[in-house]
């Protein structure tokens, strides 16, 4: 005989704090067994808060009694703390679909209120638009020629360049036997695949960065920049000592931290080194210098990844108009992690001297969102386009909107 289902939703509230999550786990192995690991985890929002609910119902046996209880985990799923009830709920799924309110009617009342205020701004804005249908056109125009300006205002030509600086070139250069310099393929994945891209957009790229070899002699240095022209390249030659000491910067503080890993164990713990963060400074200066020997003012510059974060703020010191795009090809870590760098708002302001920030998913953007909130007191707003902006005047000539 074919087993029934029913599908259940449920409601609870709880005050929690942030990065908390609530879960609902049971007797049922749909429900994790009683393992908070494994429960069926509620969802809230900053409109419905401290209601929690189900996104998505979890079907459960037809008139099949189950015993469950409302748990506190954090964003890992480690359990924080069971509900403070003497003994575990009940509930006996019935029909094709059902609802379990232990929030005493909340969510109903909250989601009514919220239709409620909508239909009645709706209903305003439509009176609004009856009685004025001449302001009406006037808005409309008004938008549109907004919009025009905008795009007028970012149109790039032919005359236009766009940089890509990065640590590293796409291409290496090595010296052969016969002592004559070489150029080979990058190893690295991203920016080899970026740079065949070049020759397909309508503008010309260049890329900046580190051609994998330290030459101290100037001629050397005259030779491999002839060499790597006729490949759209520009070198950059950091002294080998400071860049020994800013890549052990890299290695051993931003990379784990922004993978969110802290080490605790005070034997294997690294303590922080303000010597290394200098010359992390310094290497970035030395990025942004060879950038603004060849960027013009209307130029695209498209910064890459940990190596360079505060690279735009000394691009944006030289050139005040300048259009610097930062793409960060790791994760950002939460506040609460991120917060454990010293440098943390140094690091930020960098961050926040570029027009525009990319991240790999909206779980990373949304952790540098609340990172600059909590530790910069910046909010984010939205704007046209579908983009989320930080007021930001610092650091950089032009200020704005980030």
């Amino acid at each position: 005989m074919m087993k029934l289902y029913t599908k259940v939703f449920f409601r609870a509230v709880f005050n929690t704090d942030f990065g908390e999550r609530v879960r609902v786990v049971g007797d049922s192995p749909l429900l994790g067994s009683w393992d908070p690991k494994k429960g069926h985890e509620l969802k809230t929002s900053e409109e419905l808060f401290p209601s929690w609910f189900s996104l998505e119902p979890i079907l459960l046996p037809i008139k099949e009694k189950v015993q469950y209880k409302y748990v506190i985990v954090d964003e890992t799923g480690k359990l924080i703390n069971w509900e403070e009830i003497e003994d575990n709920r009940e509930l006996v799924p019935t029909g094709v679909e059902m609802t379990v309110e232990d929030d005493n009617g909340l969510y109903r009342e909250q989601t009514q209120s919220h239709l409620e205020s909508y239909s009645m701004a709706l209903d305003a804005e439509q009176q609004l638009v009856t009685d004025s249908k001449q302001r009406e056109d006037q808005v409309t125009q008004a938008r549109v020629t907004y919009v025009h300006q905008q795009e007028m205002d970012s149109m790039i030509d032919e005359n236009d360049t766009l940089l890509v600086v990065s640590f590293e070139l796409p291409v290496k250069v090595s010296k052969s036997e016969d002592g004559q310099f070489v150029v080979t393929p990058g190893k690295t994945a991203l920016l080899p695949t970026l740079y065949q891209q070049r020759k397909k957009t309508k503008i010309p790229v260049k890329t900046i960065g580190w051609p994998g070899i330290h030459v101290e002699d100037p001629r050397d240095q005259e030779e491999i920049e002839r060499l790597l022209a006729d490949y759209d390249c520009h070198p950059v030659f950091p002294p080998k000592k400071e860049l020994d000491e800013y890549l052990a910067f890299c290695h051993r503080f931003l990379w784990p931290l922004f993978h969110n890993v802290v080490i605790l164990d005070t034997h294997s713990q690294q303590p922080f080194n303000n010597e290394q963060w200098g010359h992390y400074q310094a290497m970035n200066r030395l990025w942004a210098e060879a950038v603004v020997r060849v960027a013009h003012e209307t130029d695209l510059i498209w910064v890459h990844d940990y190596h360079l974060l505060v690279a735009p703020l000394f691009i944006t010191r030289r050139i005040r108009k300048a259009n610097v795009g930062l793409f960060l090809h790791i994760p950002f870590p939460s506040s609460e992690i991120f917060r454990c760098l010293p440098v943390r708002e140094e690091i930020l302001r960098g961050m926040l001297c570029a027009d525009l920030i990319g991240f790999h998913f909206f779980e990373y953007a949304r952790h540098f969102l609340v990172a600059c909130k909590r530790l910069l007191g910046i909010e984010h707003h939205c704007r046209m386009g579908g983009f989320l902006g930080l007021e930001y005047g610092g650091g950089g000539g032009g200020g704005g909107g980030r």
